[in-house]
């Protein structure tokens, strides 16, 4: 597929693209989701769960979280989270590509006790950084810019959770929780741009993979 951008070639992965077009971000490609069957199996090749796409937004990542919103949470109605459950998401936005943590959900007349979560993310094919902490200090980064920690306890009405980005072109992120959380009973899940869901093992170590995959050519118009 060639898509009019500019005067440079450049081979992306399957990445969801923005392209502005009309002023309006568009959606091209998608993410492969994939989980070792056990903790440092390393099987995910073998063991691909599913592909998301990633939602749009003209603003930025960080203000797509609407941190503030709705108190120190997860402010936006977008996508359908729910309570005690870890959720992973994508964002396109004016910024680039995020990868967006939020575990459960805030004001809403859902059942929740309040929890605790650490979990990591390390980054390979290029860096980011923390866009956003929910809350402050709670999510930190590596002076690399390629691991990603968070350290989260939020009580039964918050959210707590990060947005790391922009993520370079051809990124991997493997993803896991570091120990046993609290309060995620429902457990941990990918959520795609149409609201469609993957579910996770959320087991201590069981790692994710988020990659791009397959290749295609990007140029330039004149």
């Amino acid at each position: 597929m060639l898509i009019a951008l500019g005067k440079a070639k450049m081979l992306l992965g399957l990445l969801p693209l923005v392209a502005t077009l009309g002023g309006s971000p568009q959606r091209i490609l998608e993410i492969r989701v994939s989980q070792e069957t056990s903790p440092g199996a390393g099987n995910f090749d073998s063991n691909i769960l599913g592909y998301v796409s990633a939602l749009n937004t003209d603003g930025t990542a960080a203000e797509f979280y609407m941190y503030g919103d709705a108190g120190p949470n997860y402010g936006n109605s977008v996508p359908k989270i729910t309570a005690n459950t870890s959720h992973l998401f994508f964002v396109n936005g004016s910024d680039g590509l995020a990868l967006f943590v939020v575990h459960n959900t805030s004001n809403r007349a859902e059942a929740s006790n309040g929890g605790s979560a650490e979990t990591q993310f390390d980054l390979s094919g290029g860096t980011a950084h923390i866009l956003l902490s929910d809350d402050a200090g709670e999510a930190t980064e590596n002076e690399d810019g390629t691991t990603f920690t968070g350290s989260h306890g939020w009580a039964s009405e918050n959210t707590d959770g990060m947005v790391i980005g922009s993520l370079p072109v051809g990124f991997t992120i493997i993803g896991q929780f570091t120990s046993p959380p609290s309060g995620l009973d429902s457990g941990w899940e990918v959520i795609s741009s149409d609201s469609s869901t993957i579910p996770l093992h959320l087991v201590p170590g069981q790692r994710v993979r988020l990659d791009v995959h397959l290749g295609v050519d990007v140029r330039q118009g004149h």
